[in-house]
């Protein structure tokens, strides 16, 4: 249950057009069951955007502060890995 985890993971699929939709959705239920804990974004699929795709979002998505991944290649599966014990250090 979200509500109860210690930390979220919200994945977004970063080829999506309407990530940015997507995540204020997402994130508007979460707060709503009062889910306020630490939240990583996860961005993945960016093995289907091209390099400079890659550079647009990752800059678009600044502010949500990202790991960016492709579960499909495994690139950026250690960076989550990272994040992930960081959150859980701190």
């Amino acid at each position: 249950d979200s509500a109860l985890s210690d930390l979220i993971l919200h994945v977004v699929d970063a080829s999506d057009p309407w990530m940015i939709e997507k995540i204020k959705i997402v994130d508007e239920t979460l707060d709503q069951i009062w889910a306020k804990q630490k939240k990583i974004y996860v961005f993945n699929k960016i093995d289907l955007l091209s390099t400079d795709q890659i550079q647009t979002v990752h800059e678009a998505m600044l502010k949500y502060d990202g790991v960016f991944l492709s579960t499909f290649t495994e690139k950026g599966i250690d960076d989550l890995k990272v994040r992930i014990q960081r959150e859980i250090d701190a």
